[in-house]
This record gives C-alpha cells, structure tokens and sequence, in this order.
C-alpha cells in the first residue's frame, strides 16, 4: 500500500489541483448502484465530472466499480487499500495528485448533485490560498463536509497513518489536520449552506434533490396538495422514508 519514501521526495507539486470523485458502488440504502442513477437526465457521477472539470485541471473518479468505469470519460483510480471507504478514496486521490506532481485534491462526493461548479470553485480557491493542510466548509448536517473539501498532498502520511490504524473517519482527520473552516456567510456567497450539502442516501431523497434543483413548484407537486409551503413539502417527502 505505501508509497515509495525516495520516490516522493522528488515530487514537488506545484498550483495545479487534482478533481477527485467518489464513486462507490451499490449502496444498500439506495438500492442499487447510486453513482449510476439520473438526477435531471443525468448520471450523478458525469454531473460530479462535469462540475470538477469547470474548475480543475484534471479529474478522477475513484471506484472499484467497472460498470462505473465505462460510464465517464477520465482516468479511474482504484483505491489502494479495498473497503476502507472514503479515507481510502481520498488516499489514493491524494498519491495520485502527488505523481501529478499538483497542489492538492478536491475530494467531491458524487451523491450531493446540488453542489455547484461555483462552490467547488470557492474550495479550491481557498484551499490554493491557505497554507492550511485541508480547507473544508463549515456546513452541511454534522458541522462541516469532508466530502466537498481541499486536501493538500502535505496531508498524505497522516491519512495513511490513520488508514492503516483503521481510524476511518474523515472529520476526525480533518481535527487532526487542523482544517480550515469556510464559514456559512462566505459560502453564502455561492450557495445557500443549509441545502447544498444534502446527499441521496436513498432514491426518496435524489428525487426530492432533484425537486428542489428545479424549483418549489417541483418540491410541492411530489406531496399531497394543501402543504402551506415548499418547507412543509420537503418535511412531508422525508417523512415517507
């Protein structure tokens, strides 16, 4: 799994950014392989692509899955340490981008299709701008998102420390980093904080996802007529999970 110590040593990585999607493949609650499914007519992992490529220089996918694999246009990157989730997928996207000799990474979950090139934008920006080892905003439904988020290759021996400990979590990574927060009225700049962060965990969700990327009107049509407000729609979607 370790990368070799000499061969590092003569990679220095200059300002370039390396596009990293996270695309597993099925997912229990889902039912199926969520990387894969429409949102607006679209697969979420080519929207996931798409929206990295406004902004990066190049782009990945990480996913051991092939049909996966045949679906985008980029390099695919396997993790280099199976089933140890998204700390792995950020591990080898992190390896990647040193022997590309780049800056660091913006890790993209390809489940959160309401993140837009321009908040992908503003991580990168902030990430390039920092000496920070990872830049990550401060939202999303625990605090901040690790998975829309800047890592410098700087990071790359405290991920496989922990990778190999067997401590998986990213947001106790990003304590240990000492991670740079992007506060809510900053981002509020380029999106509205307490939505965008949202992932489909389940097809329920990607269709309310999908609602609320087309509109209120949209949100409202997928519950019963007389909800007061697109709010009281969206609570009544997710109830019915």
């Amino acid at each position: 799994m370790s990368y070799d110590a000499g061969e590092r040593k003569e990679m220095l990585p200059g300002e370039r950014r390396l596009g990293a999607v996270l695309a597993g493949g099925r997912a229990e609650r889902f039912g199926g392989c969520k990387a894969r499914a429409p949102f607006l007519g679209e697969p979420l992992v080519i929207r996931a692509v798409r929206m990295l490529e406004a902004m990066c220089e190049e782009v990945v996918v990480v996913t051991g899955d092939p049909e996966i694999a045949s679906t985008v246009e980029c390099d695919i990157l396997r993790d280099r340490v199976p089933d140890a989730g998204p700390l792995a997928g950020l591990h080898a996207s992190l390896f990647e981008a040193l022997r590309r000799e780049m800056k660091g990474v913006i890790l993209f979950g390809c489940d959160m299709p309401l993140i837009s090139p321009e908040l992908l934008s503003l991580v990168g920006q902030e990430g390039l701008a920092s000496d920070a080892l990872a830049v990550v905003p401060a939202a999303g439904p625990k605090g901040v998102e690790p998975l829309c988020a800047w890592y410098r290759t700087g990071c790359l021996d405290e991920v496989e420390r922990r990778l190999l400990a067997g401590q998986r979590s990213l947001r106790a990574l990003l304590s240990v980093l000492g991670a740079r927060r992007i506060p809510p009225a900053h981002l509020a700049q380029v999106c509205e904080p307490a939505t965008a962060f949202r992932s489909a965990n389940t097809k329920v969700e990607l269709r309310l996802l999908e609602a609320m990327a087309a509109g209120p009107s949209s949100i409202e049509s997928l519950v019963p007529s007389g909800s007061p407000s697109p709010m009281e729609a969206t609570l009544a979607l997710e109830s019915t999970r």
